[in-house]
C-alpha cells in the first residue's frame, strides 16, 4: 500500500511538473512574440523604445519568478531530501549488519548453553552430587572412604 501511495504521489508530482512545463512553454512563446515585436520596432526606427525593452525585461523577470525559480527550489529540496534518505539508508544498513553479528554471537552462545544443559541432564551438577552423597552418608547407604595416612 505504501508503494501505491508513492506511485500516486509521483504521478501527481509529474502531472504538476508537466503543467508547469506547458505554462513555461506558453510564456516562452509569448516572450518570443514580444521580443520579435521589440526587434521589429528597433529595426524600423533609429530611436530606442525603452518602454518596450523595459516591459520585455519585466516579462522575463516575471517568467523567472513564476516558473523557473519554484522549479529550481523544488529540485534543491528534493536533492536535500534524497541526501538525507541516502544517509538514513546507510545508517540502517549499518544497524542491520550489527544486529546480524549480534545474532550470530547469540546463536553460538545458545548452542554452548544447550550443550551445557545436556551435560547437566546427563551427569548432574557437582553441587547436586555432593548433596546426594551427604544424604547417602546420613542414611547409612554409603560408608565414608577411609583416608590413607600420608607417609
Amino acid at each position: 500500500m505504501n508503494n501505491d501511495n508513492m506511485k500516486a504521489n509521483e504521478s501527481e508530482r509529474i502531472g504538476k511538473l508537466e503543467t508547469a512545463v506547458e505554462g513555461i512553454r506558453a510564456d516562452f512563446d509569448s516572450l518570443d512574440r514580444k521580443v520579435e515585436k521589440v526587434l521589429d520596432a528597433v529595426n524600423r526606427s533609429q530611436r530606442t523604445d525603452w518602454q518596450t525593452i523595459f516591459a520585455g525585461l519585466i516579462v522575463i523577470g516575471a517568467l523567472w519568478a513564476s516558473a523557473i525559480r519554484p522549479i529550481n527550489a523544488d529540485v534543491e529540496k528534493q536533492a536535500v531530501a534524497a541526501a538525507k534518505l541516502a544517509e538514513a539508508v546507510l545508517v540502517q544498513n549499518k544497524s542491520i549488519g550489527e544486529l546480524q553479528v549480534d545474532l550470530r554471537g547469540q546463536s553460538r552462545d545458545m548452542a554452548s548453553m544447550e550443550k551445557d544443559i545436556d551435560l547437566i541432564r546427563q551427569y548432574g551438577t557437582p553441587v547436586t552430587d555432593k548433596r546426594i552423597t551427604v544424604l547417602e552418608y546420613r542414611m547409612g547407604e554409603v560408608q565414608p572412604e577411609k583416608s590413607i595416612p600420608a607417609k
